[in-house]
């Protein structure tokens, strides 16, 4: 299992950046990175950072985490029924096998948002369809005079 930050991604491992074999006797090696996986959100509030931070892992054809992928992750709108844009940081480069997006925001409210990771060379992950609600009022203070 690999976890990251709240996040759990149930994925074979050896931990050294190989494969574990699917079978007996299959042999191992080192792994090569050839999909992405990328948990989506529940939900999200209008220019509010999405919490927990968004977690993209790379995957060999086998569907086991590679943990020597180093590459640069991309992270942009699927889906997108709102016309909203991402605030933050949309490139990042894995660390460990896995790329952390935190700070992710979108600017208009709607349901049916999805998100896309893309990584040079890997098959391509999109997010399950979310909702982006309007934001809790900010604090008002009161002056007078």
């Amino acid at each position: 299992m690999l976890l990251v930050g709240a996040i759990a991604f149930a994925l074979p491992s050896c931990g050294h950046g190989h494969t574990a074999p699917d079978a007996p006797g299959q042999p191992t090696g080192p792994a090569v990175a050839a999909q992405l996986q990328l948990n989506a959100p529940s939900a999200a509030s209008v220019g509010v950072a999405i919490s927990p931070a968004l977690v993209v892992a790379a995957l060999d054809i086998n569907g086991h985490a590679v943990t020597s992928f180093t590459g640069s992750v991309a992270l942009a709108l699927g889906a997108n029924p709102g016309g909203a844009t991402l605030g933050g940081a949309t490139s990042v480069n894995a660390v460990g096998g896995v790329a952390t997006f935190s700070g992710i925001s979108l600017n208009k409210a709607g349901g049916g948002y999805t998100l896309v990771a893309t990584s040079a060379g890997l098959q391509s992950a999109t997010s399950a369809a979310f909702t982006v609600a309007v934001g809790a009022p900010a604090a008002m203070s009161k002056s007078g005079g």
